[in-house]
């Protein structure tokens, strides 16, 4: 298991069950995940490595048992993924007095990020944000709408 401090505050941990991102204070956090997903506030986000087949009316309880016993602070994000995770790569940027973070680890069916570098897919998450943050409520951003944001 590797942790890394990300950012002030903020630790993430990497490992062959899941990647997840600890916060002393909760952070906003925009996400497609299964159990607080959209616009949210938590003190931790987790990406929990699951089997292809996984039935998924058994993820919210696989995500909430995970949670407990590694003892995440509430309230919490969770995603699933098949993708590695312990190959999961860590990225941060800083300008203007905002701090971003992310964490990446493989996506397939993401036509616009498969095969970019770390530097790469920060500056598409950073595109990404500014088209969230234009929009009401939870909400997500489609691959047309971060290709045309060039």
């Amino acid at each position: 298991m590797s942790g890394a401090r990300a950012l002030d505050g903020v630790e993430v941990t990497v490992d062959r069950e899941a990647v997840v991102v600890r916060a002393r204070a909760p952070l906003t956090v925009v996400s497609s995940a299964l159990v607080g997903g959209g616009l949210a506030r938590a003190r931790a986000i987790v990406n929990l490595h699951v089997p292809k087949d996984l039935i998924e009316a058994d993820a919210e309880a696989r995500l909430a048992r995970f949670a407990g016993r590694r003892g995440l602070p509430a309230p919490w994000v969770g995603l699933l993924t098949s993708a590695w995770t312990e190959k999961a790569e860590v990225a941060r940027a800083s300008g203007g007095g905002l701090h971003a973070l992310a964490v990446v680890t493989v996506g397939l069916s993401n036509r616009v990020a498969a095969g970019a570098t770390m530097e790469e897919a920060a500056v598409l998450a950073n595109f990404a944000a500014g088209i969230v943050v234009g929009k009401f409520g939870p909400a997500t951003v489609t691959a047309q709408e971060l290709t045309s944001s060039f």
